[in-house]
């Protein structure tokens, strides 16, 4: 079969969210919504390939003055990391479903260098043919460049794809490229969308 699967990551494969009181804890920080804002400001750049000290350090200054130590920026990784390589029993089921029936599998995720790292060290990782995460293909979904390299890695054509993600602008930006894209449904129902 030369039909494939590509998945997100963050909200797809791996739906527990992010443990923001734990990011607090370790910065040392209350989480009143302004850890979440000031990570979702600065993500785009560690994403493109930026420096988790950069990253956590831009989070950090925007929550109080200082720098955050190497100790505390991998303790904020490892964290992170954690909840990248574990699927719900769902999803689990789903990726060896689709893979026994014949059906070729691929991520494409907008993540750090570290992240990415994390899953392809993962078992979870080692179910797919093919891993792209925008730290390592120089761009980040939405934009078209992020889906033109997974047309390449994948030499298919884009109707031969089936895309699934978590956000609505990554969804309607891989249509616009021919991808048969959908917003993710659940676990438990989306082999209902192939």
């Amino acid at each position: 079969m030369d039909q494939w699967v590509l998945f997100d990551v963050g909200g797809v494969l791996i739906d527990a969210p992010l443990d923001f009181d734990e990011f607090a804890t370790i910065l040392d920080t209350a989480d009143d919504g302004a850890l979440r804002t000031a990570f979702e400001r600065n993500r785009a750049a560690y994403d493109a390939g930026g420096s988790a000290s950069e990253f956590w350090g831009a989070v950090a200054a925007d929550l109080r003055p200082g720098p955050v130590p190497t100790e505390t920026v991998l303790r904020l990784v490892a964290a992170e990391c954690r909840r990248w390589v574990a699927p719900s029993e769902a999803v689990t089921r789903l990726v060896h479903g689709l893979r026994s029936a014949g059906y070729r599998l691929a991520i494409l995720s907008n993540a750090p260098v570290e992240l990415a790292a994390a899953m392809r060290a993962s078992t979870l990782g080692a179910e797919f043919d093919v891993l792209l995460f925008s730290s390592e293909i120089g761009a980040s979904k939405p934009a078209a460049e992020s889906y033109l390299a997974a047309l390449a890695a994948l030499q298919s054509a884009p109707e031969r794809i089936v895309f699934f993600d978590d956000r609505p602008e990554n969804v309607e930006s891989a249509l616009r490229l021919g991808l048969r894209a959908t917003l993710w449904p659940g676990a438990d129902v989306a082999a209902l969308a192939l």
